[in-house]
Protein backbone atom coordinates (compact mmCIF):
# COMPACT_ATOMS: atom_id res chain seq x y z
CA UNK A 1 0.00 0.00 0.00
CA UNK A 2 1.34 3.44 -0.94
CA UNK A 3 2.37 5.60 2.02
CA UNK A 4 0.60 8.89 2.54
CA UNK A 5 1.12 11.64 5.08
CA UNK A 6 -1.28 11.34 8.00
CA UNK A 7 -2.05 14.22 10.35
CA UNK A 8 -3.84 13.98 13.66
CA UNK A 9 -4.79 16.74 16.10
CA UNK A 10 -4.86 15.34 19.62
CA UNK A 11 -5.53 18.64 21.36
CA UNK A 12 -5.50 22.41 21.02
CA UNK A 13 -7.79 22.99 18.04
CA UNK A 14 -10.52 25.04 19.74
CA UNK A 15 -8.85 26.32 22.87
CA UNK A 16 -5.78 28.30 23.82
CA UNK A 17 -3.11 25.79 24.71
CA UNK A 18 -2.64 22.09 25.02
CA UNK A 19 -1.36 21.86 21.45
CA UNK A 20 -0.43 18.32 20.34
CA UNK A 21 -0.20 17.50 16.61
CA UNK A 22 1.06 14.33 14.91
CA UNK A 23 2.46 14.13 11.36
CA UNK A 24 3.26 10.61 10.18
CA UNK A 25 4.70 9.11 7.02
CA UNK A 26 5.64 5.44 6.69
CA UNK A 27 7.57 4.27 9.74
CA UNK A 28 8.31 7.76 11.05
CA UNK A 29 6.27 10.25 13.01
CA UNK A 30 6.83 13.66 14.55
CA UNK A 31 4.79 15.27 17.33
CA UNK A 32 4.56 19.06 17.35
CA UNK A 33 4.38 20.43 20.90
CA UNK A 34 3.21 18.66 24.02
CA UNK A 35 1.57 21.23 26.26
CA UNK A 36 -1.30 21.48 28.67
CA UNK A 37 -4.30 23.73 28.29
CA UNK A 38 -6.37 25.26 31.06
CA UNK A 39 -8.47 22.59 32.76
CA UNK A 40 -11.18 22.85 35.43
CA UNK A 41 -9.11 20.61 37.71
CA UNK A 42 -7.62 22.53 40.58
CA UNK A 43 -4.65 20.40 41.59
CA UNK A 44 -1.04 21.21 40.79
CA UNK A 45 1.24 18.94 38.81
CA UNK A 46 3.68 18.35 41.64
CA UNK A 47 3.71 14.55 41.84
CA UNK A 48 6.95 13.55 40.14
CA UNK A 49 6.40 9.78 40.24
CA UNK A 50 5.79 8.02 36.94
CA UNK A 51 2.34 7.03 38.24
CA UNK A 52 1.22 10.54 37.36
CA UNK A 53 1.09 9.40 33.72
CA UNK A 54 -1.55 6.77 34.48
CA UNK A 55 -3.57 9.33 36.44
CA UNK A 56 -3.30 12.00 33.76
CA UNK A 57 -4.28 9.54 31.03
CA UNK A 58 -7.36 8.49 33.00
CA UNK A 59 -8.38 12.12 33.51
CA UNK A 60 -7.77 13.07 29.89
CA UNK A 61 -5.05 15.56 30.83
CA UNK A 62 -2.58 13.59 28.71
CA UNK A 63 -3.60 12.51 25.18
CA UNK A 64 -3.86 8.80 24.44
CA UNK A 65 -1.12 8.41 21.83
CA UNK A 66 0.03 5.00 20.66
CA UNK A 67 3.77 4.39 20.94
CA UNK A 68 4.36 7.34 23.25
CA UNK A 69 4.38 5.83 26.73
CA UNK A 70 6.07 2.70 28.09
CA UNK A 71 4.22 -0.45 29.18
CA UNK A 72 4.90 0.50 32.82
CA UNK A 73 3.18 3.88 32.40
CA UNK A 74 -0.17 2.72 31.02
CA UNK A 75 -2.96 0.31 31.98
CA UNK A 76 -4.36 -2.42 29.72
CA UNK A 77 -7.88 -0.98 29.86
CA UNK A 78 -6.62 2.29 28.39
CA UNK A 79 -6.25 0.55 25.00
CA UNK A 80 -3.05 2.41 24.18
CA UNK A 81 -0.25 0.69 22.29
CA UNK A 82 2.95 1.01 24.36
CA UNK A 83 6.22 2.19 22.86
CA UNK A 84 7.69 -1.30 23.11
CA UNK A 85 5.04 -2.67 20.71
CA UNK A 86 4.64 0.29 18.38
CA UNK A 87 7.41 -0.33 15.86
CA UNK A 88 7.60 3.21 14.45
CA UNK A 89 10.10 5.97 15.25
CA UNK A 90 8.79 9.13 16.92
CA UNK A 91 10.49 12.51 17.44
CA UNK A 92 8.98 15.47 19.32
CA UNK A 93 9.51 19.15 18.45
CA UNK A 94 8.72 21.92 20.96
CA UNK A 95 7.99 25.33 19.42
CA UNK A 96 8.58 27.39 22.59
CA UNK A 97 8.64 27.23 26.37
CA UNK A 98 5.17 28.37 27.37
CA UNK A 99 3.39 25.82 29.51
CA UNK A 100 0.57 25.31 27.05
CA UNK A 101 3.11 24.04 24.52
CA UNK A 102 5.65 22.13 26.65
CA UNK A 103 4.41 21.42 30.17
CA UNK A 104 4.12 17.64 29.64
CA UNK A 105 7.30 17.06 27.64
CA UNK A 106 9.01 15.43 30.64
CA UNK A 107 6.40 12.64 30.64
CA UNK A 108 7.30 11.44 27.15
CA UNK A 109 9.07 8.08 27.18
CA UNK A 110 12.82 8.66 27.52
CA UNK A 111 13.50 6.58 24.41
CA UNK A 112 11.81 9.28 22.31
CA UNK A 113 13.99 12.26 21.38
CA UNK A 114 12.63 15.75 22.14
CA UNK A 115 13.98 18.78 20.24
CA UNK A 116 13.91 22.52 20.89
CA UNK A 117 16.02 25.49 19.85
CA UNK A 118 19.31 26.30 21.56
CA UNK A 119 17.82 29.46 23.13
CA UNK A 120 14.89 27.45 24.47
CA UNK A 121 17.21 24.90 26.02
CA UNK A 122 19.25 27.69 27.65
CA UNK A 123 16.08 29.12 29.17
CA UNK A 124 14.88 25.68 30.24
CA UNK A 125 18.11 25.02 32.15
CA UNK A 126 17.46 28.24 34.11
CA UNK A 127 13.81 27.31 34.71
CA UNK A 128 14.87 23.98 36.18
CA UNK A 129 17.08 25.78 38.71
CA UNK A 130 14.23 27.99 39.93
CA UNK A 131 11.87 25.05 40.33
CA UNK A 132 9.96 25.47 37.07
CA UNK A 133 11.19 22.37 35.29
CA UNK A 134 8.59 19.95 34.01
CA UNK A 135 7.63 16.68 35.68
CA UNK A 136 10.08 13.90 34.87
CA UNK A 137 13.76 13.81 34.04
CA UNK A 138 15.12 13.48 30.52
CA UNK A 139 17.67 14.88 28.10
CA UNK A 140 16.69 17.34 25.35
CA UNK A 141 18.14 17.82 21.89
CA UNK A 142 18.81 20.99 19.91
CA UNK A 143 17.58 21.99 16.47
CA UNK A 144 19.24 25.23 15.33
CA UNK A 145 17.39 28.00 13.51
CA UNK A 146 17.49 27.24 9.80
CA UNK A 147 18.61 23.66 10.39
CA UNK A 148 16.85 20.75 8.68
CA UNK A 149 16.75 17.35 10.39
CA UNK A 150 15.73 14.25 8.44
CA UNK A 151 14.00 11.24 9.96
CA UNK A 152 13.20 8.60 7.36
CA UNK A 153 11.04 10.42 4.79
CA UNK A 154 10.20 13.34 7.10
CA UNK A 155 12.30 16.54 7.08
CA UNK A 156 11.86 19.19 9.79
CA UNK A 157 13.25 22.73 9.48
CA UNK A 158 13.27 25.32 12.28
CA UNK A 159 12.26 28.85 11.19
CA UNK A 160 12.70 31.53 13.83
CA UNK A 161 9.71 33.66 14.90
CA UNK A 162 9.15 36.41 17.44
CA UNK A 163 7.01 35.57 20.45
CA UNK A 164 7.05 36.78 24.05
CA UNK A 165 9.53 34.10 25.12
CA UNK A 166 13.06 33.48 23.92
CA UNK A 167 13.75 30.59 21.55
CA UNK A 168 10.41 30.50 19.71
CA UNK A 169 10.28 28.78 16.32
CA UNK A 170 7.90 27.68 13.60
CA UNK A 171 8.47 24.30 11.95
CA UNK A 172 8.43 23.54 8.23
CA UNK A 173 7.74 19.83 7.71
CA UNK A 174 8.28 18.10 4.36
CA UNK A 175 7.22 14.57 3.44
CA UNK A 176 7.22 12.94 -0.02
CA UNK A 177 3.65 14.11 -0.68
CA UNK A 178 3.09 17.16 1.54
CA UNK A 179 4.65 20.32 2.97
CA UNK A 180 3.33 21.67 6.27
CA UNK A 181 4.14 24.87 8.12
CA UNK A 182 3.28 24.87 11.83
CA UNK A 183 3.41 28.45 13.10
CA UNK A 184 3.68 27.78 16.81
CA UNK A 185 2.87 31.10 18.51
CA UNK A 186 4.08 34.29 16.85
CA UNK A 187 3.58 38.03 16.50
CA UNK A 188 4.52 41.06 14.45
CA UNK A 189 4.10 43.58 17.29
CA UNK A 190 7.14 42.52 19.28
CA UNK A 191 10.79 43.50 19.50
CA UNK A 192 11.77 41.52 16.41
CA UNK A 193 9.00 41.52 13.78
CA UNK A 194 11.69 40.81 11.17
CA UNK A 195 12.09 37.27 12.53
CA UNK A 196 8.44 36.46 11.90
CA UNK A 197 8.40 38.20 8.52
CA UNK A 198 11.56 36.36 7.43
CA UNK A 199 9.89 33.07 8.42
CA UNK A 200 6.85 33.88 6.29
CA UNK A 201 8.93 34.81 3.24
CA UNK A 202 11.14 31.74 3.62
CA UNK A 203 8.08 29.50 3.91
CA UNK A 204 6.63 31.06 0.76
CA UNK A 205 9.85 30.18 -1.09
CA UNK A 206 9.77 26.62 0.22
CA UNK A 207 6.13 26.20 -0.83
CA UNK A 208 3.48 25.38 1.77
CA UNK A 209 0.64 22.98 1.00
CA UNK A 210 -0.83 23.19 4.50
CA UNK A 211 -0.47 26.04 7.00
CA UNK A 212 -1.33 25.25 10.63
CA UNK A 213 -1.79 28.72 12.08
CA UNK A 214 -2.40 29.95 15.61
CA UNK A 215 -5.57 32.06 16.00
CA UNK A 216 -5.40 33.22 19.61
CA UNK A 217 -6.57 36.79 18.97
CA UNK A 218 -9.48 35.93 16.67
CA UNK A 219 -12.74 36.86 18.38
CA UNK A 220 -16.31 35.61 18.26
CA UNK A 221 -17.23 37.63 15.18
CA UNK A 222 -16.23 36.86 11.62
CA UNK A 223 -12.88 38.43 10.84
CA UNK A 224 -13.68 41.22 8.39
CA UNK A 225 -10.32 42.98 8.39
CA UNK A 226 -7.76 43.95 5.82
CA UNK A 227 -4.32 42.44 6.08
CA UNK A 228 -1.69 44.61 7.79
CA UNK A 229 0.57 46.58 5.50
CA UNK A 230 3.33 47.03 8.05
CA UNK A 231 4.33 45.68 11.43
CA UNK A 232 2.88 47.51 14.47
CA UNK A 233 5.10 48.56 17.36
CA UNK A 234 3.27 47.30 20.44
CA UNK A 235 6.27 46.01 22.38
CA UNK A 236 8.64 48.77 21.32
CA UNK A 237 6.77 51.59 23.08
CA UNK A 238 5.87 49.64 26.21
CA UNK A 239 8.62 51.18 28.36
CA UNK A 240 7.34 54.65 27.46
CA UNK A 241 3.79 53.65 28.36
CA UNK A 242 4.91 52.45 31.80
CA UNK A 243 6.84 55.68 32.39
CA UNK A 244 3.92 57.82 31.24
CA UNK A 245 1.56 56.01 33.62
CA UNK A 246 3.80 56.39 36.68
CA UNK A 247 5.73 59.62 36.24
CA UNK A 248 3.14 61.78 38.03
CA UNK A 249 2.17 59.18 40.64
CA UNK A 250 3.56 59.57 44.14
CA UNK A 251 2.60 56.05 45.21
CA UNK A 252 3.88 52.52 45.24
CA UNK A 253 3.67 50.65 41.93
CA UNK A 254 3.37 46.87 41.62
CA UNK A 255 3.68 44.95 38.38
CA UNK A 256 2.72 41.46 37.28
CA UNK A 257 4.65 39.90 34.38
CA UNK A 258 5.38 36.43 33.06
CA UNK A 259 9.08 36.14 33.75
CA UNK A 260 9.74 33.91 30.77
CA UNK A 261 9.24 37.10 28.77
CA UNK A 262 12.81 38.41 28.94
CA UNK A 263 11.96 41.54 26.93
CA UNK A 264 9.33 42.46 29.51
CA UNK A 265 11.80 42.18 32.39
CA UNK A 266 14.11 44.51 30.48
CA UNK A 267 11.31 46.99 29.81
CA UNK A 268 10.42 47.32 33.50
CA UNK A 269 14.12 47.61 34.30
CA UNK A 270 14.49 50.47 31.81
CA UNK A 271 11.31 52.11 33.10
CA UNK A 272 12.63 51.99 36.67
CA UNK A 273 15.75 53.86 35.53
CA UNK A 274 13.76 56.56 33.74
CA UNK A 275 11.45 56.95 36.75
CA UNK A 276 14.36 56.86 39.23
CA UNK A 277 12.57 54.11 41.14
CA UNK A 278 14.23 51.12 42.74
CA UNK A 279 13.34 47.91 40.88
CA UNK A 280 12.35 45.08 43.24
CA UNK A 281 12.09 41.58 41.78
CA UNK A 282 10.93 38.23 43.05
CA UNK A 283 13.78 35.74 43.40
CA UNK A 284 12.93 33.59 40.38
CA UNK A 285 12.65 36.60 38.08
CA UNK A 286 15.84 38.13 39.47
CA UNK A 287 17.76 34.94 38.75
CA UNK A 288 16.41 34.79 35.18
CA UNK A 289 17.34 38.44 34.65
CA UNK A 290 20.87 37.94 35.94
CA UNK A 291 21.43 34.97 33.63
CA UNK A 292 19.82 36.27 30.44
CA UNK A 293 20.23 40.05 30.30
CA UNK A 294 22.98 40.31 32.96
CA UNK A 295 21.67 43.20 35.05
CA UNK A 296 22.60 43.68 38.70
CA UNK A 297 21.16 46.94 40.01
CA UNK A 298 17.90 45.70 41.48
CA UNK A 299 16.63 44.43 44.81
CA UNK A 300 15.35 40.93 45.52
CA UNK A 301 12.28 40.55 47.71
CA UNK A 302 13.37 39.15 51.04
CA UNK A 303 11.73 35.87 51.92
CA UNK A 304 10.79 35.07 55.49
CA UNK A 305 11.47 31.42 54.77
CA UNK A 306 13.16 30.47 51.51
CA UNK A 307 11.79 27.32 49.83
CA UNK A 308 15.07 25.42 49.88
CA UNK A 309 13.52 22.34 48.28
CA UNK A 310 12.35 24.39 45.29
CA UNK A 311 15.50 26.22 44.27
CA UNK A 312 18.84 24.94 42.99
CA UNK A 313 21.93 25.65 45.13
CA UNK A 314 23.10 28.24 42.57
CA UNK A 315 19.84 30.15 43.05
CA UNK A 316 20.16 30.03 46.84
CA UNK A 317 23.75 31.30 46.65
CA UNK A 318 22.55 34.09 44.34
CA UNK A 319 19.84 35.02 46.85
CA UNK A 320 22.25 35.05 49.79
CA UNK A 321 24.53 37.50 47.95
CA UNK A 322 21.79 39.72 46.48
CA UNK A 323 20.60 43.13 47.71
CA UNK A 324 17.38 42.24 49.50
CA UNK A 325 14.39 44.30 50.52
CA UNK A 326 11.65 43.33 52.94
CA UNK A 327 8.21 44.23 51.60
CA UNK A 328 7.08 45.52 54.98
CA UNK A 329 9.84 48.15 54.85
CA UNK A 330 8.68 49.93 51.71
CA UNK A 331 5.46 51.36 53.10
CA UNK A 332 6.83 54.78 54.07
CA UNK A 333 8.61 55.52 50.81
CA UNK A 334 6.64 53.39 48.42
CA UNK A 335 6.83 55.93 45.61
CA UNK A 336 10.53 55.13 45.33
CA UNK A 337 9.87 51.54 44.28
CA UNK A 338 8.65 49.51 41.32
CA UNK A 339 7.82 46.14 42.85
CA UNK A 340 7.07 42.84 41.12
CA UNK A 341 4.07 40.93 42.42
CA UNK A 342 3.06 37.72 40.65
CA UNK A 343 -0.44 36.39 41.13
CA UNK A 344 0.90 33.49 43.20
CA UNK A 345 2.23 36.08 45.66
CA UNK A 346 -0.65 38.55 45.57
CA UNK A 347 -1.66 37.69 49.14
CA UNK A 348 1.63 39.29 50.28
CA UNK A 349 0.16 42.70 49.45
CA UNK A 350 -1.73 42.40 52.72
CA UNK A 351 1.61 42.76 54.53
CA UNK A 352 2.28 46.21 53.06
CA UNK A 353 0.88 49.35 54.65
CA UNK A 354 0.28 51.78 51.80
CA UNK A 355 -2.03 54.69 51.27
CA UNK A 356 -2.34 54.50 47.51
CA UNK A 357 -1.03 51.98 45.02
CA UNK A 358 -1.29 50.96 41.38
CA UNK A 359 -1.04 47.41 40.05
CA UNK A 360 0.24 47.14 36.48
CA UNK A 361 -0.90 43.93 34.88
CA UNK A 362 1.51 43.28 32.02
CA UNK A 363 0.60 39.89 30.54
CA UNK A 364 1.35 37.99 33.72
CA UNK A 365 -0.98 35.23 34.87
CA UNK A 366 -3.93 35.13 34.98
CA UNK A 367 -3.97 36.37 31.40
CA UNK A 368 -7.65 37.07 30.88
CA UNK A 369 -11.21 36.35 31.91
CA UNK A 370 -11.13 32.90 30.32
CA UNK A 371 -9.02 32.00 33.39
CA UNK A 372 -11.25 31.75 36.51
CA UNK A 373 -8.52 33.44 38.59
CA UNK A 374 -8.63 36.66 36.55
CA UNK A 375 -11.76 38.16 38.07
CA UNK A 376 -10.63 36.98 41.49
CA UNK A 377 -7.41 38.96 41.11
CA UNK A 378 -9.27 42.13 40.13
CA UNK A 379 -11.71 41.75 43.04
CA UNK A 380 -8.83 41.27 45.50
CA UNK A 381 -7.17 44.47 44.27
CA UNK A 382 -10.47 46.36 44.46
CA UNK A 383 -10.91 45.38 48.10
CA UNK A 384 -7.43 46.69 48.88
CA UNK A 385 -8.24 49.93 47.01
CA UNK A 386 -5.38 49.28 44.58
CA UNK A 387 -5.82 50.76 41.12
CA UNK A 388 -5.71 48.09 38.40
CA UNK A 389 -4.01 49.11 35.16
CA UNK A 390 -3.31 46.95 32.13
CA UNK A 391 -0.15 47.94 30.27
CA UNK A 392 1.00 45.10 28.08
CA UNK A 393 1.57 43.77 24.62
CA UNK A 394 0.31 40.42 23.44
CA UNK A 395 2.61 37.66 22.29
CA UNK A 396 0.16 36.78 19.53
CA UNK A 397 -0.42 38.19 16.07
CA UNK A 398 -3.53 40.33 15.63
CA UNK A 399 -6.21 39.19 13.15
CA UNK A 400 -4.83 41.69 10.61
CA UNK A 401 -1.32 40.34 11.06
CA UNK A 402 -2.48 36.73 10.78
CA UNK A 403 -4.01 37.56 7.41
CA UNK A 404 -0.89 39.43 6.37
CA UNK A 405 1.40 36.51 7.23
CA UNK A 406 -0.88 33.89 5.70
CA UNK A 407 -1.12 35.84 2.46
CA UNK A 408 2.67 36.06 2.25
CA UNK A 409 2.95 32.29 2.78
CA UNK A 410 0.19 31.49 0.25
CA UNK A 411 -0.76 27.97 1.42
CA UNK A 412 -3.05 25.68 -0.55
CA UNK A 413 -4.89 24.83 2.65
CA UNK A 414 -4.84 26.28 6.15
CA UNK A 415 -5.96 25.02 9.53
CA UNK A 416 -6.44 27.64 12.28
CA UNK A 417 -5.89 26.28 15.81
CA UNK A 418 -4.98 27.56 19.29
CA UNK A 419 -8.02 29.83 19.63
CA UNK A 420 -11.64 29.77 20.67
CA UNK A 421 -13.04 30.86 17.29
CA UNK A 422 -10.97 29.28 14.48
CA UNK A 423 -14.04 29.39 12.22
CA UNK A 424 -13.83 33.18 12.19
CA UNK A 425 -10.47 33.50 10.49
CA UNK A 426 -10.52 34.04 6.73
CA UNK A 427 -7.63 34.65 4.36
CA UNK A 428 -7.58 35.46 0.66
CA UNK A 429 -5.69 32.34 -0.34
CA UNK A 430 -5.99 28.69 0.50
CA UNK A 431 -8.92 26.58 1.62
CA UNK A 432 -9.75 26.61 5.32
CA UNK A 433 -10.24 23.27 7.04
CA UNK A 434 -11.39 22.76 10.65
CA UNK A 435 -10.32 19.31 11.88
CA UNK A 436 -11.86 17.26 14.64
CA UNK A 437 -9.61 16.20 17.49
CA UNK A 438 -8.78 12.51 17.56
CA UNK A 439 -9.41 11.87 13.84
CA UNK A 440 -6.64 11.05 11.38
CA UNK A 441 -6.56 12.98 8.12
CA UNK A 442 -4.85 12.09 4.85
CA UNK A 443 -4.06 14.73 2.25
CA UNK A 444 -3.79 13.04 -1.14
CA UNK A 445 -2.25 14.29 -4.38
CA UNK A 446 -5.49 16.09 -5.36
CA UNK A 447 -5.49 17.68 -1.92
CA UNK A 448 -8.85 16.43 -0.82
CA UNK A 449 -9.36 15.45 2.79
CA UNK A 450 -10.84 12.28 4.13
CA UNK A 451 -10.54 10.21 7.28
CA UNK A 452 -7.80 7.62 7.10
CA UNK A 453 -9.11 4.07 7.09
Amino acid sequence: MENKTEIKFYSGTRKIGGTVISIEYGDNRIILDFGRGITPLGFAADNISRDIIKKYLRLGILPKIDGFYSENDILDEMKILPLEKYGKITKVFISHLHLDHMQHMGLIDNNIEVYMTEESLKLYSILEKIGEGVIGERAYNIIHYGETLKFGDICVTSLRVDHDVMGATAYFVKTPDLTVLYSGDLRLSGSHPEWTLNMAHEAEKLGVNLLILESTTVGNEAMQVEASKEAPSGEKNLTLRIVEELKEKNEIAFFNIYHRNIDRIMEFYEASKKLKRKLVLELATAYIAKNTIDINDFYVIEEEKLELNKFNKEVIDFYNNAKKLCLENINLEGYEYLVQNSFDNIIKLLDIDFGKAVYIHSNGTPLGDYDPSYNGMKEFLRKLNIEYKYIGSTGHATPKDLKYLAEIIKPNWFIPIHGFYPENIHINCGIRFLPEEGKTYVFNSQFTVHNAQ
